[in-house]
């Protein structure tokens, strides 16, 4: 190790400098030890040496982990975690509220349940529908995500999250226990939140967000109350793949490009058919099957066809494409999707695309660079807290005021540019894929549902919420 280490100085720039060369075959062959000592002691609040010790190195994976810097670490933290050789922490009673549907919140939802359930906690859920004046779903109903079995469980709860937008949880908000803590589960897809939201989010103890960039937008709106930080978790595939429904239009040997979207304005499905339209042609090898609605939002309906149509996805894609013709192959799903099938569509897939104005989050982007596809995606917004642009293919834009929510921007993307970037893939897969394998690794790691479920509890703990 001393003679792997001499030409770089004791401090925080000769160990950045030290960790951050490029590697040298033979140059660190005597060196056991340079991993551990890329961390050095692992602290709360150190922001230094590398992105891994100020983000990733949580109590809970320190805990945990088999790696040196773990091992060494582990007797020396404030207090016992669950999962390491102390006696592990208490686990809170938890009253989660959520959509019953497969929506972002539902899915996202689903997800930190399962998780927080298998870490240990006693869960009840009360499902939700998207209607102010009458938010429960009746319960002779089943919900679309798959959780019934936990509705009817008798748990007197230490903590209440409700996973919705601020106007439904505080329609919800009756189903409190008094005394009880009271948190907020949201995201936002922009960086300027609606003007009656922060007094809203305010009435509640703290809030959850899956992004920094999320939460600054929140504090800079006037939110007071502690604003949580929460990554979304992946997939963890115990749903099972159905890919068979795609045989008929599966094209062995194309390379395949998938996308998943509700057709409103935001998520602008039409940007990614223009985009792919504009790539290539009927003589490419190429397969786009587009996962969207049988309706159009009324955001994005046609402004030329007649009434009795004009909100139809099949309409607005044909729209599309016509200025684009001869076109290449393209499938249009509208149909209900279970889980597993849309485990299918992504196992099928070669490579994600998305252009939408705003997200949040993404979570079919986001699944889809968990499972190392290469991805073609807006460069803006929540997606940008877990792309790295060095392994994704990111589309810039411009600017321009959201028609919608006053005082807000979203990114109009670039689609010559994000034609470029399909047909960069197409010409060299390989490459692409490469690169996006090594991202879907690095994520694994950190949004793996222990680690997400660990977090949250050890930042409610650190709150007194639990």
């Amino acid at each position: 190790p001393a003679e792997a280490f001499q030409p770089f100085d004791h401090t925080v720039q000769g160990m950045r400098a030290l960790l951050e060369q490029p590697y040298v075959e033979g140059a660190l062959d005597t060196s056991l030890a340079i991993h551990t000592c890329a961390h050095l002691w692992w602290h709360r609040d150190r922001s230094d040496f590398s992105d891994f010790s100020a983000n990733d190195a949580t109590e809970h994976f320190l805990s945990s982990a088999a790696t040196p810097l773990a091992v060494a670490t582990r007797d020396h933290l404030p207090q016992a975690l669950p999962g390491s050789p102390h006696e592990p922490a208490r686990r809170p009673r938890i009253h989660y509220v959520s959509d019953q549907d497969i929506t972002g919140y539902g899915v996202a939802a689903r997800r930190l349940i399962k998780a927080l359930v298998d870490a240990g906690c006693a869960m009840r859920w009360t499902p939700y529908v998207w209607n102010v004046a009458d938010p429960l779903l009746p319960h002779d109903e089943l919900s679309r995500i798959g959780l019934d079995d936990l509705r009817d469980i008798d748990v007197e709860p230490e903590l209440m999250i409700v996973h919705a937008t601020p106007e439904i949880a505080h329609a919800v908000e009756f189903l409190r226990p008094p005394g009880v803590p009271l948190v907020l589960q949201t995201v936002w897809e922009h960086e300027t939140l609606q003007s009656h939201w922060p007094e809203l989010i305010n009435r509640f103890d703290a809030v959850i967000v899956p992004s920094q960039w999320n939460a600054d937008a929140f504090i800079a709106a006037g939110v007071e109350v502690p604003v949580i930080v929460l990554p979304h978790i992946y997939d963890d595939g115990r749903d099972g793949v159905a890919a068979e429904w795609l045989e008929p239009v599966r094209r062995p040997g194309a390379l395949t490009f998938h996308s998943v979207a509700v057709w409103r304005g935001r998520k602008a499905p039409d940007n990614a058919i223009s985009a792919y339209a504009r790539a290539f042609g009927p003589d490419d090898d190429v397969l786009f099957v587009l996962k969207t609605t049988g309706r159009a939002e009324w955001d994005a309906v046609s402004v030329t066809a007649p009434d009795q149509i004009k909100d139809q996805t099949w309409l607005r894609a044909a729209e599309v494409l016509r200025n684009h013709t001869p076109i290449p192959a393209f499938h249009l799903v509208t149909q209900e999707l279970s889980f597993a099938e849309l485990a299918g569509l992504r196992q099928l897939s070669d490579v994600w695309l998305s252009l939408p104005r705003a997200e949040g989050w993404d979570l079919g982007c986001f699944d889809a660079a968990v499972a190392g596809l290469p991805v073609v995606t807006t460069g803006f917004g929540g997606p940008l807290e877990y792309l790295d642009p060095e392994l994704s293919h990111l589309v810039p834009g411009e600017l321009v005021e959201n028609p919608i929510v006053a005082g807000a921007m979203w990114l109009s993307p670039d689609l010559d540019v994000a034609a470029e970037l399909l047909q960069a893939i197409y010409q060299d897969p390989q490459s692409a894929r490469q690169k996006a394998e090594l991202q879907g690794r690095r994520l694994r790691l950190r949004h793996a549902p222990d680690l997400i479920a660990e977090e949250l509890l050890m930042k409610l703990r650190q709150l007194g919420l639990i």
